[in-house]
């Protein structure tokens, strides 16, 4: 379409030129005449398919129409565009492309990795569909489309992404007092927001969701030494870690004693964050170091110890609506001080030395 020219030569005839005819029809009604006595014919700039014929007389016989000529005019090559772009999970992969809206046959499918910088990788395929398997880096892809005689006309550009590869560690080897808890740190690689999977000594999987940053950290309060492994990680396109993918350098070793150790993150005697071995029964023993940042006050509530020690530089503050009670012995470097009861609920003699007011 558009600006077109074309060559038409009579051969073959007898007699003269008379005229040339042009037709829209095939000549199924009366041609329209052209003034041209030549036996060539140069049609241009048509916008529409024509069919075009010779008129030749030879003496006093009657005209000949020579055999029908026909110019096809054909509309100009689109390429229309290319639906199935998206990104997809490194290594097995695979997405269908198709190509729609265009004008023309499609005489081949186009690749790159440079969004076509520089000349394409030539696919043989003469459909309107393209099937992608299996790519490692991210690739672009076009059709080629030609309609008829007229120059052929790219369609626009699908882009299949890769995705980063999906992998993830799991770390926070660390000991704890009993009854205490910690932090363990994933490190993740994909397209966020991702799922994890990991267990406890090979059992109890324990599945988080929707986690949208790298690092994640998240509590653990092991009762005993606990190894965690990262099982499975998987991004939001759906792709999975290989197992190659994951790591794991997390054992929780857990102290088990018979004696809570005040730490003195507050000063309240029955938060479990203050103990190392948990709140005080009447079964364990209790140590009040020196050196920490808050000694323990009892207040509004029942405290419990088996054998009290309060080491020199250390003390603990009963308050007037608190108790204190003892089941066994109390060794008193330091100083107790007691507004509110002290009990000394033990089945034999219990020894009560040291600084008390």
């Amino acid at each position: 379409a558009g600006t077109n020219s074309t060559a038409l030569s009579l051969g073959g005839h007898v007699g003269n030129v008379i005229r040339w005819e042009s037709s829209l029809d095939s000549f199924a009604t009366a041609g329209t005449p052209i003034t041209n006595t030549t036996t060539s014919l140069t049609a241009t700039n048509i916008s529409t398919t024509t069919y075009y014929r010779a008129v030749v007389g030879n003496g006093s016989c009657a005209p000949a129409n020579s055999a029908v000529a026909v110019i096809r005019l054909y509309a100009n090559s689109a390429g229309g565009n290319v639906a199935g772009g998206a990104t997809v999970c490194s290594g097995t992969n695979t997405r269908t492309l198709s190509l729609s809206g265009h004008v023309g046959a499609v005489v081949r499918w186009e690749s790159s990795t440079n969004n076509f910088s520089t000349a394409g990788t030539t696919i043989a395929n003469t459909t309107t569909s393209l099937t992608v398997t299996n790519i490692n880096t991210t690739t672009y892809y076009r059709a080629v489309v030609a309609n008829g005689t007229c120059p052929s006309a790219n369609s626009a550009i699908a882009t299949v992404a890769v995705g980063p590869t999906v992998t993830g560690s799991l770390t926070g080897t660390t000991s704890i007092c009993e009854n205490g808890s910690t932090n363990l740190t994933l490190t993740l690689n994909g397209i966020r927001p991702w799922s994890v999977t990991y267990n406890a000594n090979g059992s109890n999987p324990v599945t988080i969701n929707n986690i949208s940053t790298s690092p994640y950290s998240f509590s653990v309060s092991p009762v005993g030494t606990t190894t965690y492994l990262l099982t499975a990680v998987t991004d939001s396109l759906g792709c999975v870690a290989a197992p190659a993918g994951l790591s794991s350098n997390a054992v929780v070793s857990v102290t088990i004693s018979s004696t809570t150790t005040w730490n003195g993150v507050s000063s309240n005697w029955f938060d479990g964050n203050n103990w190392c071995g948990g709140v005080p029964t009447i079964n364990k023993d209790v140590l009040i170091p020196s050196g920490v940042s808050n000694m323990p006050v009892i207040s509004g509530g029942n405290a419990l110890a088996r054998n009290l020690t309060i080491n020199s530089g250390a003390s603990v503050g009963i308050q007037s609506d608190g108790i204190l009670n003892i089941s066994g012995n109390t060794i008193n470097n330091g100083v107790l001080t007691n507004n509110g009861m002290l009990r000394l609920s033990g089945t034999v003699n219990q020894s009560f030395p040291g600084g008390t007011t």
